[in-house]
């Protein structure tokens, strides 16, 4: 039986590609412990084996603006869906 988790993908809405090499930070908002991963050829990232507690994400990535968001609770496993990261016009 898989342990609690949290997974997602990064996507780049205006090119409408996955997002490879995002940065991702879990923060647990309760005690401040963080995890981090980095997103995969196919925009996705795992965090796995997580305790029970409320956590926030948020997502980096060069030439995109960043993203932060509130996760659901890891009661249960939580998949935040798809997390389009805009690119920084100049």
């Amino acid at each position: 039986m898989p342990k609690r988790f949290i997974a997602g993908a990064v996507y780049g809405p205006s090119a409408d590609e996955c997002s490879e090499g995002a940065f991702v930070t879990l923060t647990n908002r309760e005690d401040g412990d963080k995890l981090t991963a980095g997103t995969d050829e196919f925009g996705d990232f795992w965090f796995e084996g997580l305790k029970v507690g409320d956590w926030s994400l948020s997502i980096e990535k060069e030439g995109h603006r960043p993203c932060r968001m509130e996760s659901p609770g890891t009661e249960k496993k939580a998949n935040p869906g798809d997390i389009a990261l805009e690119t920084i016009r100049e």
